[in-house]
This record gives structure tokens, C-alpha cells and sequence, in this order.
């Protein structure tokens, strides 16, 4: 189970930066691969760590409980893709976007089952009005504009573990550079990369501030 520790506020040490926008319409970060993306802006950069403010989206989503982040994730991961290739009220198809989040909710203890809600980018094409979804299990999530601490980190990640352990980490540095306001009680993880893709993979941690 992951464990965060709230320590006293002191004074916030990160490098500032310009409040700058990081992604333009026609101008996306190289790890979405030209698929649509979340936009946000560059407010500073942290030890280990960006502090990005996230604009307003919708996700298409669903909520899976289990023990293993691997089987909940690709069970979860299989019921948007169907979303998207046509298994929705209007029959249509929706384009590939970038991530797929995953919000861990990590269970009470080791015997717990966690809660992991797995979310589809929407893509801009459809932001406005996503095809409604025809598994009941399915939903669209709107997400209102949000700050996240977000590490990342290469490589093709085999189980859940590996996730964790960099969330702690990412926790630690915050806690390092005196930073406390972010969840406790979950996190995300965001894979911008198809299962196929085997190197230069872009994986992040966020932290949501609160």
C-alpha cells in the first residue's frame, strides 16, 4: 500500500519558471506522438518534478476493483477501446488520444482489493459531445482544470510495483522540497505509448494539488 506522510509547510523550494503554455494546438509534446493530448501550461519546475496546470477535459472512463494494477488496467483498458471502436450510441468511432490515466485509489491493506478508473482522453474532434457510451460500466468523465505535480520516467513497466515505487518517489521529493499540499489518498499513472512500443517509452506519475 502506498504510504504518504503529511510533514509542516515550510517554504517552497522549487526553480521558478515562466508561466509558460507548453502545449499549443499545433505545437503537442513530442511524447503524445501527434495524438490529441491534454493541454496545459509549465508553471515551475521541482527535483525530480514539473508543476503543470491542466485545462478543463473530458475522459472517457471506467471504474475497475482488484488486486493487480496489470489485470485491472487491461480490463479496464479493453472496455474504452471497445468505446471507442464503435460500442456507443451513435456507432461511431473515436480517434486514438493520449494518455490513458489511470487513477489509483490503493486499498486499505494488502489483502484489499484498489480502485483503478481507467480514462480515455478524449479527443478535441469530440470534446464538445463524446458518443455516449452503450456498456453501462462506462462513462464520461468531465474533469475540471486541475494542477498536478507530474515525474517522468522511460521504460516499458511490467507490473504495478514499478508504478508505486515511483510514486513514492515522486512523493519524497515533494516532501524533500517542502511541499505537502498534494492527494494523499490517490494518484495517476499516464502511458502515452501503444503496447507495441518497446523503446523510448514517456510514462508519469501525477499528484494532484489540493
Amino acid at each position: 500500500m502506498l504510504q504518504l506522510y503529511v510533514l509542516p509547510l515550510l517554504v517552497l523550494s522549487v526553480c521558478a519558471a515562466d508561466n509558460r503554455l507548453v502545449y499549443r494546438d499545433n505545437d503537442k509534446p513530442a511524447f503524445c506522438h501527434k495524438l490529441d493530448c491534454p493541454k496545459y501550461s509549465l508553471l515551475t519546475t521541482g527535483e525530480g518534478f514539473e508543476v503543470r496546470q491542466y485545462e478543463a477535459a473530458k475522459y472517457s472512463s471506467t471504474l475497475v476493483s482488484a488486486m493487480d494494477y496489470k489485470k485491472a488496467t487491461f480490463k479496464g483498458f479493453m472496455k474504452l477501446f471497445n468505446y471507442i471502436q464503435g460500442n456507443n450510441e451513435q456507432g461511431v468511432e473515436v480517434a486514438m488520444a493520449a494518455p490513458v490515466a489511470v487513477k489509483v485509489e490503493p486499498g486499505q491493506g494488502p489483502a484489499c482489493e484498489s480502485n483503478y478508473t481507467v480514462n480515455f482522453f478524449v479527443p478535441f474532434a469530440d470534446q464538445d459531445s463524446p458518443p455516449v457510451p452503450k456498456d453501462s460500466t462506462v462513462f464520461i468523465t468531465p474533469m475540471p482544470a486541475f494542477t498536478a505535480y507530474v515525474s517522468s520516467f522511460p521504460g516499458y513497466i511490467f507490473s504495478g510495483a514499478t508504478w508505486t515505487k515511483h510514486a513514492v518517489e515522486l512523493a519524497d521529493a515533494l516532501t524533500a522540497s517542502n511541499i505537502t499540499n498534494f492527494e494523499k489518498s490517490y494518484y495517476y499513472t499516464a502511458g502515452y505509448d501503444s503496447p507495441a512500443t518497446l523503446f523510448g517509452r514517456h510514462n508519469e506519475i501525477w499528484m494532484i494539488q489540493v
